[in-house]
Parts: C-alpha cells; structure tokens; sequence
C-alpha cells in the first residue's frame, strides 16, 4: 500500500522480450501485473527469439533503452533475469552498466 506522499522505488527489470515462450517472460508477465504500489517498473527486453542478427539487434536497441531509462527513470534497482550461455554475457553487460551507473542490481 502505498503512503501519501512517498515516492515509488523505481525498478528497471531486464530479461527477455514478454512476447518470449518461457518461464523468465513468465515470471515478468506476473511481476509486472501484481507490482505494488509503491514499485514502479520499466521493462526492458534484450532478447527475442529469431536468428542471430536479430538477437544482436535486440541487444543492442536494449541497451539504448536501457541507458535512457538510466537518464530519464533515474531507476533505486535494476533487477537482471538472466539463464545460460548468451543470456550471461548480455546480462553482465547489464550488470556492468549497473555498477557504472551506481545503481544496485
């Protein structure tokens, strides 16, 4: 519940597209529609399915996403869904971004 006056912790959540058949997107889905009050989220997808260049693409327009959120959300947290393999390496580039930005994760 949220107190008059008391700003909401802003929250940048970072996985996969929501349009992604798994359970990251799942979970997203579930976050995102039962968030309280007091929790604000942005979502940013770095990952859809399709070949590599679209993947890569994907990565890409996420992490412009992600530095604007940066500038204009001033986000409390940055909250990193990440699995195996590639989703690794994109996600630490987030984790990095993070830590330059000073902002927990």
């Amino acid at each position: 519940m949220k107190v008059r006056g008391e700003k909401p912790i802003r929250v940048i959540m970072v996985g996969p597209s929501l349009s992604v058949h798994g359970g990251m997107s799942s979970v997203s889905k579930l976050l995102l529609a039962y968030a309280p009050d007091n929790v604000a989220f942005r979502y940013v997808a770095t990952m859809r399915e399709g070949n590599s260049l679209l993947k890569l693409s994907v990565f890409v327009a996420g992490l412009f996403r992600l530095l604007h959120a940066f500038v204009t959300f001033r986000p409390d947290l940055v909250h990193i869904h990440f699995s195996k393999a590639g989703s690794v390496w994109r996600k630490g580039i987030v984790a990095f971004v993070a830590r330059l930005c000073r902002t927990p994760y």
